[in-house]
């Protein structure tokens, strides 16, 4: 048995019907959050998600561990700011050769295909 806790989880939508956490990059984009509470998030992109969740099942060495699934935590300010201006653990690391890609990509991602599966409007 094998744990990972993922932060918050998004990647590129396939269809109209996504997540809570991908409609949080929704809201940003519809302007639905009235004013931008002082929160943040640590976030991971679903595929390296994916790549961490195979490695441990892989790994002798994770039987019977926890990994944190996560790359930084990320004020909501700033996600708001870096979707702005282009309109994805240490632990996980070390035992497994595991990194996330940079979250400033799995956000973009994720703005991108809602707007090309028209979840905007």
């Amino acid at each position: 048995m094998v744990a990972i806790n993922p932060g918050l989880v998004l990647s590129p939508v396939l269809d109209k019907d996504s997540s809570a956490s991908v409609q949080l990059v929704a809201k940003l984009l519809k302007g639905e959050i009235p004013g931008l509470p002082r929160l943040g998030c640590p976030i991971v992109d679903v595929r390296d998600l994916a790549d961490l969740e195979v490695r441990a099942m892989t790994a002798p060495q994770a039987a019977g561990q926890r990994y944190i699934g996560s790359g930084p935590f990320i004020p909501l300010s700033e996600i708001a700011n870096l979707l702005k201006k282009h309109l994805g653990n240490a632990k996980a690391e070390k035992d497994l050769g595991w990194s996330s890609r940079p979250w400033e990509d799995t956000i973009v991602d994720t703005a991108t295909s809602l707007e090309a599966m028209g979840a905007l409007s």
